[in-house]
């Protein structure tokens, strides 16, 4: 009987915080043609590199639905100008410029799942908000752009938190990884949010000033701390200089010898009497002599033993300052250390912050207020039919569509050369089926008001302008093809069409596929 195996556990996510600009997309498609070359479409490409097909739908051919959803979005676009027109108001036309932005920023990151969920909601907040700016129905234009600048810097302000306690998000190298490095960029990311917040209010300036320099104090402090616990990995083991200890002296044997006296017995008593003095003389200076000599090895002594305690006491001063001085300076080299890798992971969160939060937020809420102030335009050219305004119509769709791509530019996190390769495909593409959908629209919706005087829509200056570009790229389109190409060109032989081939032609086809456009039928 085979033990079944035990299920892998799966791979630990990073939390969102990390993956939010750095998520990888998920498989790339193509259009359903056979002959789509897939390996020339970005993750960002919304249409075909080889066909121009729309890619919203998936690597499937669209069903009957798509296209009825398709129609129902046009109709409520025309619905939006035409209610614009009839109700003198800018905000159905606002709503079209709101899901016209949604597909700007949002379609291009279809294929990043939370990419799409964070710039999906970047527009949707900011758009309510310049709508709210722009009416001012339940505040004040100023608190709202007040609490929206603290709202924001305070959003930015957890994200670089968020990223600094995780390390930086894998873009500060090994200082990432340091625990005390993120102590410290987690504290310093207080700062600049605090600074830029001192220039909202100036009521406010000297707390976010207090703030912004405790942030940076407080980064200090806790690189010091880190510092004096890691002190000891950069001590020098090596033994400090001590003073050499002198050797034990040794005792002194000094003796004092006496001429002996001659043998024999005294001669009288006055040679007893003085063989009496020398013995009491010679018993005398013996001992003072060996009494002297132990004084004298006692005293040497006692001075060994004070000069042996006078050099250990310099040997554990010199010890103790060596020590303390090494354990400072092990100390200072630690914080400067954390500090500096703190700095990098505070520096990679700021720009990958600035990236995903600060930029985003940034494009779209000029992108909302434009659209705002656009809606606002359409509504006055409805109104009066004034010629100038439509150059700030057509401005104001070009500023919102520049900084809505932005939003997805900076939140994908693609390579930038892709970006803007995709950008200009998408938009020549879009800017084209757009036209001619504009062309199609004030056709249909001036033709009642202009041939019958029904309804509040005429043709005008823009339906002019429209079906002229029209006129003109159709024109310019025939008279490229009707132009006679050069035959013979300076082309040898077996270049020229129709040439025979000493492969049999095989030669012929290959190359005449190899010049082929991509999309073209032969």
């Amino acid at each position: 009987m085979q033990t079944p195996t035990p299920a892998l556990a799966p791979p630990l996510q990073e939390p969102w915080w990390l993956r939010l600009g750095t998520e990888p997309h998920r498989p790339v498609h193509g259009c359903v043609q056979s002959d789509c070359d897939q390996d020339k479409v970005a993750a960002s490409d919304v249409y075909c590199s080889s066909h121009e097909t729309f890619l919203g739908w998936g690597p499937r051919k669209p069903h009957a639905l798509h296209y009825m959803a398709i129609g129902a979005l046009r109709a409520v676009i025309a619905a939006g100008f035409f209610f614009t027109a009839l109700l003198d108001s800018m905000l159905p036309v606002w709503v079209v410029a709101v899901l016209s932005g949604f597909a700007i920023a949002v379609l291009p990151l279809r294929l990043y799942r939370l990419n799409t969920l964070v710039a999906a909601l970047y527009w949707v907040v900011t758009a309510t908000l310049a709508l709210e700016l722009w009416f001012g129905t339940l505040t004040s234009q100023t608190q709202l752009l007040t609490w929206s600048a603290y709202a924001g810097l305070a959003l930015w302000w957890a994200f670089t938190a968020l990223v600094a306690n995780s390390g930086g998000g894998g873009r500060a190298g090994s200082a990432g990884a340091d625990r005390g490095a993120q102590l410290v960029a987690v504290t310093a990311t207080v700062a600049l949010p605090a600074f830029a917040a001192a220039a909202v209010r100036p009521e406010w300036r000297e707390a976010c000033l207090i703030l912004g320099l405790s942030g940076i104090s407080g980064a200090m402090l806790v690189a010091a701390i880190i510092g004096v616990l890691r002190g000891g990995r950069h001590l020098d083991r090596a033994r400090p200089p001590q003073i050499p200890y002198l050797t034990r002296p040794l005792g002194l044997r000094w003796r004092v010898q006496f001429q002996r006296s001659r043998p024999g017995r005294p001669a009288g008593p006055i040679d007893r009497i003085a063989r009496g003095v020398l013995a009491f003389f010679t018993v005398i200076l013996t001992g003072s002599a060996v009494g002297g000599t132990r004084l004298l090895s006692a005293v040497r002594l006692l001075g060994y033993g004070i000069t042996v305690a006078a050099t250990a006491a310099v040997n554990w001063l010199i010890w103790i300052s060596v020590d303390a001085s090494r354990r400072v300076l092990g100390s200072i080299v630690a914080a400067g250390l954390v500090a500096w890798a703190g700095a990098r992971v505070v520096w990679a969160t700021i720009v990958r912050a600035a990236r995903v939060v600060l930029v985003p937020v940034a494009s779209a809420a000029c992108a909302a207020v434009t659209i705002a102030w656009w809606a606002e335009a359409v509504r006055r050219y409805f109104a009066g039919g004034e010629l100038p305004t439509l150059g700030w119509i057509g401005g104001g769709v070009a500023a919102a569509a520049i900084a809505l791509t932005l939003v997805w530019v900076a939140v994908c996190g693609q390579p930038l050369t892709a970006s803007i390769r995709s950008a200009a495909h998408s938009a020549t593409i879009a800017s084209t089926k757009g036209l001619l959908i504009l062309a199609l629209f004030a056709a249909a919706l001036g033709a009642p008001g202009t041939l019958f005087d029904v309804g509040p829509i005429r043709w005008g200056p823009l339906t002019a302008g429209v079906f002229t570009l029209l006129a003109l790229a159709t024109i310019i389109h025939f008279a490229a093809r009707l132009k006679p190409r050069p035959r013979g060109g300076g082309k040898q032989p077996a270049d020229r069409p129709g040439a025979p081939s000493p492969d049999g032609g095989q030669a012929a086809t290959a190359q005449a596929t190899a010049r082929r456009p991509e999309g073209a039928s032969i």
